[in-house]
């Protein structure tokens, strides 16, 4: 059984997130779509986090590998989506203390074009 970070990501301007540690999960057996389910269900429990749209789900770090310079989210690739619902956690590459971000997509495509910090 594993443990993975999720930061829920509210905004990207005003850099609001919330860090989420889900435990006990099969990385082998778990498919991004119920790994989703999840942090949905997990999200309802924070009131600022009730009604966001989370749809997406991005590596933000590997352990052992270097961090990114970006506080919010990854920015230096897009190569690390888990775009394919089917698949597992272990499939794309997951470990234990591996940490995701979920966020918007829309949002985070209106960043990348702009990444302009508000306060």
């Amino acid at each position: 059984m594993s443990v993975l970070t999720v930061r829920l990501i509210k905004s990207f301007e005003y850099r609001t997130i919330k860090n989420v540690v889900m435990h006990n999960l099969d990385l082998d057996n778990l498919t991004v779509r119920q790994f989703i389910e999840l942090i949905q269900r997990e999200a309802q429990k924070f009131a600022p986090y009730k009604n966001n749209k989370f749809d997406t789900l991005k590596v933000y770090y590997h352990p052992h590998g270097m961090k990114p310079n970006h506080l919010v989210i990854n920015l230096e690739t897009d190569d690390d989506f888990l775009t394919d619902l089917d698949k597992t956690l272990a499939e794309y590459g997951l470990v234990p203390e591996t940490e995701l971000s979920f966020f918007n997509m829309a949002e985070y495509t209106h960043f990348k074009d702009n990444p302009e910090m508000k306060w």
